[in-house]
C-alpha cells in the first residue's frame, strides 16, 4: 500500500515537473527563435530609434513571452511523447543527476524540432537552429530535473545489496587458500 502512496505522489511531481519544463522550454525557444526578430520589425516600422532601446525592450521581452506561451503550446504537443519515454528510463533506471536529464532534455528538443521543422521544410534546420533546439531541450531537462528529476526512482523499493563473502572482502577465493595449504 505504501508503493502505491509513493506512486501517486511521485506522478503528481512528474506531471508538475513536466508542465514546468515544457513552459520553460517554450519560452527559451521563443526567445532563442524570435528575440531578435520583434527588435527588427519594431526598427522598419519606425517605432524605435536606432539608438532608444529603453521604451520598447519591455514591449519586445512581452510580445518575446507571449509568443513564448503559444510556442510552448506547439513545443509541448510535439514534445509529450519523446519526453514520458525519457521520462520514464529517468524513472525506472533511477537516473537522478542533472548530466542525465541535461542529455534526455537535449535528445528530446532536438528530436521536436527536428520532427517539427522537417514538416515545413525537406532539409535539415540550419545549424543555428540546430543549436537553438538543443540549447531548448537542455533548458527543458534541466528544469524537470529541478523539479522533479532529483527524486526519479524513489517510489521504487530499495535494491538491498548483495552482502560480501568474508574471503571476497579480503580478496581471497576458496580456491587460492587449497593453494596456500
Amino acid at each position: 500500500m505504501r508503493l502505491i502512496g509513493h506512486l501517486i505522489i511521485r506522478l503528481v511531481a512528474i506531471a508538475f515537473g513536466l508542465v514546468m519544463a515544457l513552459l520553460a522550454a517554450g519560452v527559451f525557444l521563443s526567445i532563442g527563435l524570435f528575440g531578435g526578430f520583434f527588435e527588427d520589425f519594431f526598427r522598419e516600422l519606425n517605432l524605435v530609434s536606432e539608438g532608444d532601446d529603453s521604451a520598447i525592450g519591455s514591449v519586445i521581452a512581452l510580445i518575446v513571452l507571449a509568443f513564448g506561451f503559444i510556442a510552448s503550446l506547439q513545443f509541448s504537443s510535439a514534445a509529450l511523447l519523446p519526453a514520458t519515454i525519457g521520462i520514464a528510463m529517468a524513472e525506472l533506471m533511477r537516473w537522478q543527476g542533472m548530466v542525465a536529464h541535461l542529455v534526455l532534455g537535449g535528445l528530446v528538443g532536438l528530436f521536436t524540432g527536428i520532427s517539427i521543422f522537417s514538416i515545413e521544410h525537406s532539409d535539415l534546420p540550419s545549424d543555428g537552429t540546430l543549436i537553438v533546439l538543443l540549447a531548448t531541450g537542455f533548458v527543458g531537462g534541466f528544469f524537470y530535473w529541478l523539479f522533479a528529476g532529483r527524486g526519479s526512482g524513489n517510489w521504487q523499493p530499495k535494491v538491498p545489496e548483495k552482502p560480501l563473502d568474508v574471503m571476497e572482502k579480503f580478496g581471497r577465493r576458496q580456491s587460492d587458500k587449497a593453494v596456500d595449504e
